[in-house]
């Protein structure tokens, strides 16, 4: 039996921050949105990949083996549903994974801005 999700106020910030920043890695929403305990952030962000609300995307650097992928965060098109019904994002405001973040040598610098 599976339970149904609940969107928590918490978890609409995390797709906001998410969009706004066009990629952040768990780390990064771990610091913002969560105290010192790692467990719960990778719990709900997990719930928000399984539920479709965020995108999870594998990075792999030419020069490093599959197991060392970067595993980097998007905005999916319900997690932009989201944002338009709580933020009255429109269609110009979503940074949908694009081929800028999906190459490593320029999303290495966007992370680190980050």
């Amino acid at each position: 039996m599976r339970i149904s999700f609940q969107m928590r106020d918490r978890d609409r910030q995390i797709l906001k921050a998410v969009n706004d920043f066009q990629v952040l890695q768990i780390d990064h929403i771990h610091t913002l949105f969560f105290d010192n305990n790692i467990k719960p952030a990778y719990r709900r962000i997990k719930q928000l990949i399984d539920n479709g609300y965020l995108d999870v995307l594998y990075i792999t650097q030419v020069a490093t083996a599959p197991a060392a992928s970067q595993r980097i965060l998007t905005i999916s098109r319900l997690g932009a549903e989201v944002l338009a019904d709580n933020f009255g994002y429109g269609t110009d405001d979503f940074n949908f994974a694009s081929r800028q973040i999906k190459n490593w040598k320029t999303l290495k610098p966007m992370l680190a801005v980050n």
